[in-house]
């Protein structure tokens, strides 16, 4: 479901980009997430606590250098390499690599400690 709040509405005002963006909120996910590619959504568990501003900012701001970062297409030529190549090793050494590092190449060094 989309999300109308003050919240949502000013921090989408305040980050901008030629695609559209999206927040949407869902009763079937655990963690917040990033999806599409030329309108993408940033999704939203339900439990999300929308009193708690700054972790609100820091979930936001993490899934807005996903979508700057095109990270969705990455992965989705990482995946298809991997489903060409999936006899080698290698290439799947790598995905797990282009993974690994989109996720913490958005992150910022005190996240990444609490993370592993």
């Amino acid at each position: 479901l989309p999300i109308q709040n003050d919240f949502v509405k000013r921090w989408l005002e305040e980050h901008k980009l030629i695609r559209s963006v999206s927040i949407r909120q869902s009763d079937r996910i655990f963690a917040p997430l990033t999806y599409g590619i030329m309108k993408p959504i940033i999704l939203i568990p339900q439990t999300t606590d929308w009193k708690n501003a700054k972790q609100l900012q820091y979930i936001f701001l993490h899934e807005y250098v996903h979508i700057c970062r095109f990270d969705t297409v990455t992965k989705l030529i990482s995946t298809f390499a991997l489903c060409v190549h999936w006899c080698t090793f290698f290439i799947t050494g790598i995905l797990n690599l282009l993974v690994t590092k989109a996720l913490y190449g958005c992150l910022g060094k005190r996240q990444e400690r609490t993370i592993r």
